[in-house]
């Protein structure tokens, strides 16, 4: 472990408080709260780094750290990260799949820095895609108290209701109608409403909040929250025409870029491969940025890319747990 590098899964988010840290894998829909020392070597993984120098930063932060205790309770908070896909092992000279990292399997190991999250805090945490026009898997919400009386077409509500995959969970939805039955709720992403009505006995709260990459944004209700969705629509549609518009007419140029190998000659951006676990299965996302620019899933072969990446990022030819060496960047 100690010779392995390591970085931070791109997707994760990290909600700092004043009693601690929560982070949340939408990869896996998983929790872990961690104190300020969890939250340095969560910092500290940021870029690749190995074990030693994630002690080696701690030390420097925190000089009356033992080195020898800390490298203990340092490995095992990785231990702990890396088979719940929190943080991954970067491939640079090994191209190929580590037989132990395709295994789903969970800690073996309690580090000192992990603690077990309330289920209550999972509420604020938005995961799914049916309010994928408002909310980002991750992003976290400040919900308050309602009554149904104080309700208002266009606010967005949290209630106990029935998931996409028929389980019973907490539903972040906006209400579309309000009638003698209930709210009608509908998901932004949704083309329809909600099958049954909210009523007080179901009703969670109002989201007023939400929080992303450290940013507090408000959550506009009301008939303000309904025009700004259809603006942000409007917005969206008439982008994605002009994109395709230019993708149609620039294509034969943007394949010519691509396959002549003229883009990788001249742009070489730093890209790091990271292996992941999630709930598809073991996966390679490349980052550069700090963000995931491209994924791949070996056992099945599933590539996606993000352009204009793809100009120097090359779908892997085998369709097996090995990168193509002659199609990577180094």
């Amino acid at each position: 472990m100690t010779n392995k590098r390591y970085m931070v899964n791109p997707e994760v988010s990290c909600r700092r408080k004043a009693d601690g840290t929560t982070l949340f894998n939408p990869d896996t829909n998983d929790f872990i709260a961690t104190n300020t020392t969890g939250w340095l070597v969560w910092k500290a993984l940021k870029r690749a780094c190995t074990l030693e120098e994630v002690v080696a930063h701690l030390v420097e932060s925190c000089p009356e750290a033992p080195p020898d205790q800390t490298a203990i309770d340092v490995g095992a908070f990785l231990q702990t990260l890396l088979p719940r896909g929190f943080i991954g092992e970067v491939l640079d000279g090994d191209s190929s799949l580590p037989e132990e990292a395709t295994a789903r399997r969970r800690p073996t190991v309690e580090s000192s820095f992990a603690q077990n999250l309330p289920k209550g805090e999972c509420l604020r945490f938005y995961q799914g895609r049916s309010m994928l026009d408002t909310f980002q898997p991750g992003d976290y919400l400040t919900i308050a108290p309602v009554t149904m009386e104080a309700v208002h077409p266009g606010d967005v509500v949290i209630y106990r209701g029935t998931r996409p995959n028929g389980e019973a969970g907490d539903v972040v939805h906006r209400v579309a109608a309000i009638t003698n039955e209930g709210l009608l709720t509908k998901g932004d992403n949704n083309p329809h409403n909600d099958p049954a009505p909210v009523t007080q006995e179901n009703l969670i709260g109002r989201v007023t909040h939400l929080e992303r990459k450290g940013r507090v944004q408000p959550v506009w209700g009301g008939l303000r929250g309904s025009l700004r969705l259809r603006t942000l629509r409007l917005l969206r549609s008439g982008k994605r025409k002009c994109w395709s518009l230019v993708k149609t007419t620039g294509r034969p140029f943007y394949r010519w870029l691509r396959n002549s190998g003229l883009a990788r000659r001249l742009w070489q951006p730093s890209v790091a491969r990271v292996l992941l676990p999630t709930r598809k299965g073991t996966v390679v996302k490349y980052v550069s940025g700090g963000q995931t620019v491209a994924w791949w899933q070996a056992e099945t072969g599933t590539f996606r890319c993000r352009q204009p990446y793809d100009l120097v990022i090359a779908k892997p030819v085998r369709i097996n747990p090995h990168f193509d060496e002659a199609q990577r960047i180094d």
